[in-house]
């Protein structure tokens, strides 16, 4: 089975020039967790991440402190949200998301998605140009193997 056969054609996109803010209401108000980020001719560029964001607010000391519940409040992430909302997600973004050609396998496209680690429950589908066909996630190979071995008569365990 091939990543064509499984994948998303219809992806929620965004433009280098529109800002944090912008970006971040898109993907609360449909429901996603990342854009895709495409030029003019809709050539990949990168992936614009709700958890990148946080990660650019959030204080390079906050990891080594864990949870911090001795802070008081949210003041840091705050100012640090003013100062990015207005800035164009092309600063903000990944430059390099996983990416997969339609004609690869499902268990390319699993690899793909489990050997890159952080942020990488998705695979974007592009073409040899890197124009943005659409995006397989773990969950679309998970059921269409699922799915499979029901066909076959196969009961899954």
């Amino acid at each position: 089975m091939r990543v064509e056969q499984v994948m998303q054609r219809e992806v929620i996109v965004c433009r280098p020039e529109e800002t944090v803010a912008e970006a971040l209401e898109r993907i609360w108000t449909r429901g996603v967790h990342f854009l895709p980020v495409v030029d003019a001719e809709d050539r990949l560029l990168g992936a614009f991440w709700n958890c990148r964001v946080l990660e650019e607010m959030a204080p390079e000391y906050i990891c080594e402190l864990g949870q911090a519940p001795f802070v008081p409040d949210i003041g840091a992430l705050h100012r640090r949200y003013r100062e990015l909302a207005p800035k164009p997600v092309v600063e903000v973004m990944d430059p390099d998301p996983v990416t997969i050609e339609p004609d690869e396998s499902l268990l390319a496209a699993a690899a793909a998605i489990v050997c890159r680690g952080a942020h990488a429950e998705y695979a974007l589908v592009v073409d040899e140009h890197k124009k943005l066909l659409g995006l397989i996630s773990a969950t679309d190979v998970l059921r269409a193997i699922a799915e499979l071995t029901i066909r076959e008569g196969d009961e899954a365990p």
